[in-house]
């Protein structure tokens, strides 16, 4: 087999491993996807509960308080989502590229 012919070969296995993995990237993309919304919806309802809770504030410093706990809270949630989010695609990177794992100079041209 010449060069052509191991060259093409290589691609065509590297073809089929990528077709192979495209469902696993699916799956992964709706997961990132339903985290998002996720965080989004519930964020969503903590400003409003957020809201509700400081028009029944009844001085300042109760309001003061009530912003400084929901800032907190929002900051702490954000965080954590974004590093769970954060490792979502950081193993759908990993995913998409293991097709390409394998693949050097040597083992696309060997000879070469």
């Amino acid at each position: 087999m010449n060069s052509i012919e191991q060259y093409q070969n290589h691609l065509k296995q590297h073809g089929e491993a990528t077709m192979a993995s495209a469902g696993d990237l699916a799956k992964h993309f709706h997961a990132i996807a339903a985290a998002h919304a996720d965080y989004a919806k519930r964020s969503f309802k903590e400003g409003a509960a957020f809201f509700e809770k400081l028009a029944s504030a009844k001085s300042l410093q109760e309001a003061i308080e009530i912003r400084t706990e929901y800032t907190k809270a929002g900051y702490e949630t954000f965080v954590a989502e974004s590093k769970r989010i954060a490792e979502m695609y950081n193993e759908l990177s990993k995913i998409a590229l293991k097709p390409f794992g394998g693949m050097t100079r040597e083992n696309v041209l060997p000879g070469d």
